[in-house]
Protein backbone atom coordinates (compact mmCIF):
# COMPACT_ATOMS: atom_id res chain seq x y z
CA UNK A 1 0.00 0.00 0.00
CA UNK A 2 2.88 2.47 0.73
CA UNK A 3 4.73 1.89 -2.40
CA UNK A 4 1.03 2.48 -4.37
CA UNK A 5 0.80 5.63 -2.55
CA UNK A 6 4.43 6.39 -3.01
CA UNK A 7 4.10 5.99 -7.08
CA UNK A 8 0.93 7.81 -6.61
CA UNK A 9 2.48 10.82 -5.18
CA UNK A 10 5.49 11.08 -7.44
CA UNK A 11 3.23 10.83 -10.71
CA UNK A 12 1.09 13.63 -9.66
CA UNK A 13 3.63 16.06 -8.37
CA UNK A 14 5.65 15.29 -11.56
CA UNK A 15 2.84 15.42 -13.85
CA UNK A 16 1.61 18.84 -12.06
CA UNK A 17 4.79 20.41 -12.15
CA UNK A 18 5.35 20.18 -15.69
CA UNK A 19 2.37 21.46 -16.98
CA UNK A 20 0.52 23.50 -14.62
CA UNK A 21 4.04 25.33 -13.46
CA UNK A 22 3.73 27.38 -16.12
CA UNK A 23 2.19 30.62 -13.77
CA UNK A 24 0.29 32.61 -16.59
CA UNK A 25 1.69 30.81 -19.58
CA UNK A 26 -1.17 29.51 -21.96
CA UNK A 27 -0.62 26.95 -24.55
CA UNK A 28 -3.64 27.27 -27.14
CA UNK A 29 -3.74 25.43 -30.47
CA UNK A 30 0.54 25.30 -30.35
CA UNK A 31 0.76 29.14 -29.69
CA UNK A 32 1.95 30.31 -26.80
CA UNK A 33 0.13 33.20 -24.74
CA UNK A 34 0.62 34.67 -21.09
CA UNK A 35 -1.89 36.07 -19.10
CA UNK A 36 -2.04 37.92 -15.71
CA UNK A 37 -5.36 39.84 -13.95
CA UNK A 38 -3.74 42.94 -12.18
CA UNK A 39 -5.89 45.29 -9.31
CA UNK A 40 -5.55 48.54 -9.74
CA UNK A 41 -6.67 51.58 -7.52
CA UNK A 42 -6.72 53.42 -10.95
CA UNK A 43 -10.04 54.30 -12.83
CA UNK A 44 -10.24 53.69 -16.39
CA UNK A 45 -9.54 56.52 -18.06
CA UNK A 46 -6.27 56.88 -15.81
CA UNK A 47 -5.40 53.29 -16.70
CA UNK A 48 -5.96 53.91 -20.19
CA UNK A 49 -3.57 57.88 -20.18
CA UNK A 50 -1.00 55.85 -17.86
CA UNK A 51 -0.61 52.77 -21.09
CA UNK A 52 -0.29 55.65 -23.61
CA UNK A 53 2.12 57.67 -21.31
CA UNK A 54 4.10 54.72 -20.79
CA UNK A 55 5.75 54.44 -24.18
CA UNK A 56 6.04 50.84 -24.13
CA UNK A 57 3.69 50.13 -26.78
CA UNK A 58 3.06 50.96 -30.85
CA UNK A 59 -0.17 50.95 -32.80
CA UNK A 60 -2.80 51.84 -29.77
CA UNK A 61 -6.49 51.59 -30.61
CA UNK A 62 -8.43 51.88 -27.44
CA UNK A 63 -12.05 51.25 -27.07
CA UNK A 64 -14.43 51.56 -24.10
CA UNK A 65 -13.37 48.19 -22.24
CA UNK A 66 -10.11 47.01 -23.90
CA UNK A 67 -6.92 48.47 -25.22
CA UNK A 68 -4.89 46.67 -28.07
CA UNK A 69 -1.15 47.77 -28.43
CA UNK A 70 2.23 46.24 -30.14
CA UNK A 71 4.79 46.44 -26.80
CA UNK A 72 7.87 47.74 -28.61
CA UNK A 73 11.14 45.46 -28.25
CA UNK A 74 11.69 44.74 -24.53
CA UNK A 75 15.30 43.83 -22.92
CA UNK A 76 15.26 40.84 -20.67
CA UNK A 77 16.66 41.87 -16.97
CA UNK A 78 17.92 39.13 -15.40
CA UNK A 79 19.13 41.26 -12.32
CA UNK A 80 14.83 40.89 -11.63
CA UNK A 81 15.60 37.11 -10.98
CA UNK A 82 17.75 35.02 -8.49
CA UNK A 83 19.85 33.87 -11.22
CA UNK A 84 22.93 34.80 -11.99
CA UNK A 85 23.93 35.33 -15.98
CA UNK A 86 26.19 32.06 -16.43
CA UNK A 87 23.09 29.73 -14.57
CA UNK A 88 20.65 30.99 -17.59
CA UNK A 89 20.47 28.97 -21.29
CA UNK A 90 22.07 31.54 -23.88
CA UNK A 91 18.96 31.92 -25.60
CA UNK A 92 17.17 34.02 -22.94
CA UNK A 93 19.78 36.22 -22.56
CA UNK A 94 20.30 36.60 -26.52
CA UNK A 95 16.88 37.79 -27.15
CA UNK A 96 14.73 40.60 -26.26
CA UNK A 97 11.21 39.74 -26.79
CA UNK A 98 8.21 41.96 -28.24
CA UNK A 99 4.56 41.30 -29.21
CA UNK A 100 0.74 42.10 -29.33
CA UNK A 101 -1.04 43.04 -25.91
CA UNK A 102 -4.58 43.33 -25.03
CA UNK A 103 -5.55 44.67 -22.12
CA UNK A 104 -8.92 44.28 -20.91
CA UNK A 105 -10.22 46.63 -18.32
CA UNK A 106 -12.77 46.38 -15.53
CA UNK A 107 -12.84 49.09 -12.74
CA UNK A 108 -10.67 48.39 -9.96
CA UNK A 109 -8.61 45.58 -12.68
CA UNK A 110 -7.39 45.03 -15.61
CA UNK A 111 -6.27 41.40 -17.64
CA UNK A 112 -3.60 41.62 -19.62
CA UNK A 113 -3.25 39.18 -22.29
CA UNK A 114 0.20 38.77 -24.42
CA UNK A 115 0.84 37.08 -27.84
CA UNK A 116 2.08 36.88 -30.98
CA UNK A 117 5.26 36.56 -28.52
CA UNK A 118 8.54 37.56 -30.76
CA UNK A 119 11.80 37.02 -29.33
CA UNK A 120 14.26 38.72 -31.15
CA UNK A 121 18.22 38.25 -31.19
CA UNK A 122 20.49 40.83 -29.98
CA UNK A 123 24.13 39.15 -30.53
CA UNK A 124 24.91 37.44 -33.35
CA UNK A 125 25.92 33.53 -32.64
CA UNK A 126 25.03 29.86 -34.33
CA UNK A 127 21.24 30.87 -33.21
CA UNK A 128 20.89 33.73 -36.08
CA UNK A 129 22.00 36.84 -36.85
CA UNK A 130 21.35 40.44 -34.94
CA UNK A 131 17.68 41.28 -35.90
CA UNK A 132 16.58 37.49 -36.35
CA UNK A 133 13.00 36.73 -34.94
CA UNK A 134 11.66 33.64 -33.55
CA UNK A 135 8.01 33.01 -32.19
CA UNK A 136 7.95 31.73 -28.45
CA UNK A 137 6.59 28.86 -29.85
CA UNK A 138 10.61 27.73 -29.84
CA UNK A 139 10.01 26.44 -26.28
CA UNK A 140 6.89 24.29 -27.20
CA UNK A 141 8.10 20.50 -28.04
CA UNK A 142 7.27 20.06 -32.61
CA UNK A 143 4.04 19.10 -33.05
CA UNK A 144 2.94 19.17 -29.24
CA UNK A 145 0.85 21.70 -27.04
CA UNK A 146 3.53 21.13 -24.05
CA UNK A 147 6.90 23.24 -23.40
CA UNK A 148 10.00 21.42 -23.46
CA UNK A 149 11.65 20.49 -20.36
CA UNK A 150 14.98 23.29 -20.69
CA UNK A 151 12.18 25.79 -19.87
CA UNK A 152 11.73 24.73 -16.45
CA UNK A 153 12.47 26.35 -14.14
CA UNK A 154 14.70 29.23 -15.21
CA UNK A 155 13.54 30.68 -18.46
CA UNK A 156 9.88 30.38 -17.27
CA UNK A 157 11.07 32.24 -14.11
CA UNK A 158 13.06 34.88 -15.76
CA UNK A 159 10.25 35.36 -18.67
CA UNK A 160 7.45 35.60 -15.90
CA UNK A 161 8.88 38.30 -14.00
CA UNK A 162 10.07 39.96 -16.73
CA UNK A 163 6.48 40.08 -18.08
CA UNK A 164 4.44 40.78 -14.82
CA UNK A 165 6.61 44.05 -14.29
CA UNK A 166 6.40 45.28 -17.63
CA UNK A 167 2.63 45.37 -17.59
CA UNK A 168 2.35 47.28 -13.70
CA UNK A 169 1.10 50.76 -14.29
CA UNK A 170 0.60 53.63 -12.13
CA UNK A 171 -1.18 56.62 -11.99
CA UNK A 172 0.05 59.09 -14.85
CA UNK A 173 2.00 61.70 -14.52
CA UNK A 174 0.25 65.73 -13.78
CA UNK A 175 2.07 68.35 -14.34
CA UNK A 176 2.20 71.62 -11.99
CA UNK A 177 4.20 73.98 -14.82
CA UNK A 178 2.58 76.37 -15.91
Amino acid sequence: MKKILFIFLITFSLNSYSQTDTSNFIIEESKVLWQKIYDTDLTKDELKTSIKESGLFTNIEINEDKIQAELKQQKIDISKTKYSVMGIPVFVTLNDYKGLVIIELKEKKYRVTFKNIILVITRETMLGKVGDENPFEYWLKKGKNEFLKPFFPKPNDIYLVNFKDKFIFTKPKTSSDW
